[in-house]
């Protein structure tokens, strides 16, 4: 608390921004930061075009209030260098002041103090948010970050093709795959894919794994997977998550499944290349970008992965996740963006990304596919990654994103890696990780 005190007191002879802090800001805030120039320096992942937009949209927003504060955005990408990057600048002079990301994924960021104690924050018990996305965005069971909405595991496909080749939505995995073989015997291909950003590895998987694991109870899986109390092998469902993804897309995947980035993806996706996508619902802003003026239909489903139409589950992540650094300079103005984008820059940010919120708001405009995820969520025919003890933290995360990328590669490339053999370098990686941490 000393130091929190300290950091308010220079604050306020610094910026003389003197009701600013606490997120209660007013009038006299506002017009006091008129005699200071403050620059918020955003770390981030936003890879869609969409996003990007909202984010410059919310920042707009905020900066027409408080005229003298402005933003520095910097992207990496989330599965190549954002890590590194932010280590690297969490060790310079010069903090971000805003880290996005869930906090569990950090435990070096949480044990050296990067990301504020939200426990107590009034904006955010204000908005009585689920217990799953709260857990999703805390660590060692304390609120550390901002929820703003929350990302769905959904296959996207073309209507019209299904249309023309007389094609149902399916709910058992004879009939996905019965569908790949109608769609490949017409020419069409059935599938877009960019495996080389390690999302869609992960995606893939989770299909299954998330379903089962929720069946079976096991939310401690990443846990014990990291701490080598369990091993992959021991939950005979992942090797079911491998076969599941190989069996749906091999034959039926094209040789730029690798070398695609998101972009590209949706591109060839819109203008009628393949049936369908198999991506996150972060993605559907950028496909309404992309098709608007032409006509271009899509609809949604969740993967099928055995034969009992119950089974799917939506994978659901928080999306995007904010921590507040406590240690960076403006950090009571970086409070009170974030408590801005909760509440007045909700409305900016949803229209521009087509997300669905965790505070439960959705815009009468939003898509069809939108609401239908909406609708799943409220319904509880999810599995969230708030409910599992804790999730792979950075190191694991890289590791197992890797060995699926592996995989991955040696599918579309017709190489001859098995699903036991990539468990089994997986663990290999898991094993050394721990050995050399000690």
């Amino acid at each position: 608390m000393k130091k929190m005190g300290l950091a308010f007191l220079v604050l306020l002879a610094f910026v003389n921004f003197t009701v600013f802090a606490g997120g209660g800001g007013d009038k006299g805030a506002k017009a006091q930061t008129q005699d200071s120039k403050v620059v918020l320096q955003v770390f981030h992942y936003f890879g869609q075009a969409s996003k990007l937009k909202g984010l410059n949209d919310v920042e707009a927003a905020f900066s027409k209030q408080y005229p003298n504060v402005s933003f520095e955005n910097l992207y990496y990408n989330n599965g190549a260098d954002y890590y590194q990057q932010l280590a690297t600048a969490l060790a310079s002079g010069e903090q971000p002041n805003l880290i996005m990301g869930q906090p569990a994924v950090f435990p070096d960021v949480i044990a050296n103090g990067y990301a504020m104690d939200l426990r107590n924050n009034q904006v955010l018990k204000d908005l009585n948010l689920p217990q799953g996305d709260l857990n999703d965005a805390s660590a060692n069971k304390i609120l550390y970050a901002f929820p703003i909405d929350y990302k769905g595991n959904v296959v996207l496909y073309n209507i019209d093709i299904y249309e023309k080749l007389g094609l149902q939505v399916p709910t058992k995995k004879s009939e996905l795959l019965d569908n790949l073989k109608k769609i490949k015997a017409a020419g069409i291909d059935p599938w877009i894919q960019c495996y080389s950003d390690m999302v869609f590895d992960n995606v893939e998987v989770t299909a299954t794994l998330w379903p089962r694991i929720k069946a079976a109870g096991d939310f401690d899986f990443y846990e014990n997977l990291m701490s080598g109390k369990k091993k992959v092998t021991d939950y005979p469902y992942f090797i079911e998550a491998l076969n599941n993804w190989t069996e749906r897309i091999k034959g039926y995947t094209r040789m730029d499944s690798i070398s695609n980035n998101q972009d590209k993806m949706l591109e060839l996706f819109v203008s009628g290349q393949s049936a369908m996508i198999y991506t996150g619902s972060w993605n559907i802003g950028d496909v309404l970008d992309k098709s608007a003026g032409k006509n271009f239909r899509f609809g949604s489903f969740l993967m099928p992965i055995d034969e009992n139409p119950s089974t799917p589950k939506m994978v659901v992540n928080l999306d995007q996740v904010f921590m507040v650094n406590p240690k960076a300079k403006n950090a009571d103005i970086a409070l009170k963006f974030m408590e801005f984008w909760m509440t007045d820059g909700a409305a900016p940010w949803s229209e521009a990304t087509a997300l669905p919120l965790t505070s439960g708001r959705i815009s009468d405009k939003a898509h069809q596919t939108v609401k239908d995820l909406a609708a799943t969520k409220k319904a509880g025919n999810i599995v969230h990654n708030g409910d599992f003890t804790m999730p792979f933290n950075a190191e694991f995360n890289t590791l197992y994103r890797r060995n699926l990328l592996s995989y991955a590669e040696s599918i579309v490339s017709g190489g001859n890696m098995t699903p036991a053999q990539c468990l089994a370098n997986m663990q290999t990686a898991f094993d050394t990780a721990r050995s050399t941490s000690k």
